[in-house]
């Protein structure tokens, strides 16, 4: 039997079964690679070797420019181009060193809130690498001598903001020509991720501005340091003959002191911070665990937790402040001395009660702790208000505030002892006379009692109200009346006596406009389109009245009395200013009691260069003296 025949006929088809295998395998690796080839392609990431370090350097300046603008968005609170109504009030912003592009704007002063939006700071973001990633590509002039590059469309940004990274996507058309071999290649998208948790930060921010304005935190615990420190005085009594005396200026260092040195101890829970943070303490464990800052200074802002992202606050005795404590006499603090009488005539006694006002920037800053994240620092600053020793909350945008509700306790006000006369009154330039229905109320420290509403007396010889009142050393009277300026004035009420309290007249217009005046002169027109006229009304003395026109609900108050008042006008297309006013305006008496309606008047420049906008701004004042002072008619 013949069996050569039969094993080569064996080994042939052994032979093509593995020649098959290797086929079929080929085929698949064929296919898996021209799929993911055909992938890489559609989605623009097909690179030819020697294109790389091109494409690996754009990508590289759009990372550093992105990042630089991220960077002073950061520092700045979610700017990094002030709108003209921050730039032009440098009250508006907490400015810390020499540089012009880094001033943080305040997220809340004078009733305002200037918290920018996500999608305010996206387009910030978009804007900036705009403008400044031709500076990092240099006109590609580190590849001159390989290649020619020429820019075929404008530089268009897209920036995405997640959780935990920034996206920056580029429409960018570029061609390309290789200069050994005169071929061309042109790309058109750019895509670069930064591992910065902007958004995050910029959410914690939020929560915590939110907040403090719930809350008054920040307020409270500048309260309590001035409450609890020795060398500031407040309310008490010591027995001595001898007066004290206190320097208002010592007193007002001291404060920024404590200032700078506690707020950083404010720790928000559900972010990053040591427990075991050195603190010195006489009385115990020297840790913050230990000490009094970890029951008092931790800030509960949400039920959100922040892991990876610390909180801290800060205050600089450099930054301005304003402080202001009553009654005080030049930089001199007194107290009350008194003698006893009868049996105890030898007996002294010292009483003082000390109310203090203060407003005072301070810095919050949201730090990446995180080794899985870049550096980042995202801050913003924002004005406190303490008023009478209790915080002063703000209406937004209103030039009205809320008054703080303040502890009244029963025992207190039911604990009554000498019979007070209170006469209510209105003056004015020419005179004074006698008004009932003013509501009254007396404030003694944390105690505020109402008393009433005052009523005509003696047949309606003097309006008033006679009511035994708390036993206070030097207690603050207040009263309060529609169509008048609530007043008050420090009285005491220890024994019996008698006390005027004076109120002046408001009247309230609600037809209110402005009009724009044309540079170098021409008729007066009416505003058109967007533009918006930002007015703010100050009378020496007292608060701030801001308005807006055109808009609902528009009304402006002012003393019907002889008075002064500063104005200021901005006038704006959108983000855009076209023209200001600025100017001192004096008012009669008369004026007021005649008019119905004010029209303000405010210069128009028009249209004009950030240069040209600088110099407006600067002649202000000038300019202002060509057009009318507000008019009443």
């Amino acid at each position: 039997m013949n069996f050569f025949p039969k094993k080569r006929w064996m080994m042939g088809k052994a032979q093509i079964t593995l020649f098959f295998i290797l086929a079929i395998i080929i085929v698949i690796a064929g296919s898996v690679y021209f799929y993911y080839q055909s992938l890489i392609v559609d989605e623009g990431e097909t690179v030819e070797p020697d294109l790389v370090p091109v494409k690996s350097f754009i990508e590289a300046c759009i990372d550093q420019t992105a990042s630089q603008g991220i960077s002073l968005l950061g520092l700045n609170g979610g700017y990094i181009y002030f709108p003209l109504i921050i730039e032009t009030n440098p009250r508006s912003y907490l400015q810390e060193g020499p540089l012009d592009e880094v001033k943080n704007p305040y997220w809340r002063y004078q009733g305002r809130e200037s918290i920018p939006t996500e999608e305010y700071m996206v387009s910030q973001i978009e804007r900036y690498t705009a403008e400044n990633l031709r500076n990092c590509i240099n006109s590609f002039q580190d590849f001159g001598n390989s290649f020619q590059v020429e820019e075929l469309s404008p530089i268009n940004p897209k920036v995405t903001l997640n959780d935990d990274k920034v996206i920056i996507e580029i429409e960018y058309l570029i061609d390309i020509l290789r200069r050994n071999n005169k071929t061309r290649t042109r790309f058109d998208k750019f895509s670069v991720t930064l591992p910065v948790r902007l958004k995050k930060t910029y959410e914690l921010a939020k929560e915590v501005m939110a907040a403090e304005n719930r809350d008054n935190f920040i307020e409270r615990k500048a309260i309590d340091l001035i409450v609890l420190d020795p060398d500031i005085p407040t309310t008490d009594y010591e027995a001595t003959c001898r007066q004290k005396r206190w320097s208002f200026s010592a007193v007002q260092n001291k404060f920024k002191r404590l200032l700078a040195v506690n707020l950083p101890y404010i720790k928000v829970v559900g972010t990053e911070f040591s427990e075991s943070t050195y603190v010195p303490n006489p009385f115990g464990g020297d840790t913050y665990s230990d000490s009094y800052y970890s029951s008092k200074y931790r800030w509960q802002v949400s039920d959100n937790k922040y892991p990876g992202l610390a909180a801290s606050f800060s205050y600089d005795e450099s930054w301005p402040m304003l402080f202001e404590t009553r009654p005080r006499n030049g930089d001199v603090m007194r107290s009350n001395a008194r003698g006893s009488q009868d049996i105890l005539s030898f007996f002294c006694f010292n009483i003082w009660h000390f109310t203090y006002d203060a407003q005072f920037p301070v810095k919050v800053s949201i730090a990446e702790t995180s080794q899985a994240y870049r550096p980042f620092v995202f801050r913003f600053a924002l004005m406190t208000a303490i008023d009478h020793n209790y915080p002063k909350r703000d209406i937004i945008t209103s030039d009205v505030f809320e008054v703080p509700e303040r502890p009244t306790g029963e025992e207190f006000c039911n604990d009554i002892g000498s019979q007070i006369a209170i006469y209510t009154l209105s003056n004015t330039t020419f005179g004074e006379e006698d008004i009932a229905g003013a509501d009254l109320f007396y404030t003694c420290g944390s105690y505020t009692c109402p008393l009433g509403q005052s009523e005509w007396l003696s047949l309606g010889a003097a309006a008033g109200l006679v009511k035994k009142l708390p036993s206070c050393t030097l207690g603050v009277l207040r009263a309060k009346k529609p169509g008048y300026e609530e007043s008050q004035q420090f009285i005491s009420s220890d024994e019996p006596g008698a006390f005027s309290i004076y109120l002046k007249p408001l009247k309230e217009f609600t037809r209110v406009k402005a009009v724009k005046n044309p540079l170098g002169g021409g008729p007066e027109k009416e505003l058109a389109g967007r533009e918006q006229a930002t007015i703010s009304i100050k009378r020496r003395g007292s608060d701030e009245q801001f308005v807006t026109y055109p808009a609902e609900g528009i009304s402006v108050q002012l003393l019907e009395d002889n008075a002064d008042y500063d104005v200021s006008i901005y006038l704006f297309d959108g983000d855009t200013l076209l023209g200001a006013y600025k100017g001192a305006w004096h008012v009669s008496q008369q004026q007021v009691k005649d008019a119905s309606e004010i029209i303000f008047h405010v210069v128009e420049q028009g249209l004009a260069s950030d240069e040209d906008s600088a110099l407006f701004i600067a002649g202000l004042e000038s300019y202002s003296q060509q057009v009318p002072q507000p008019e009443l008619r």
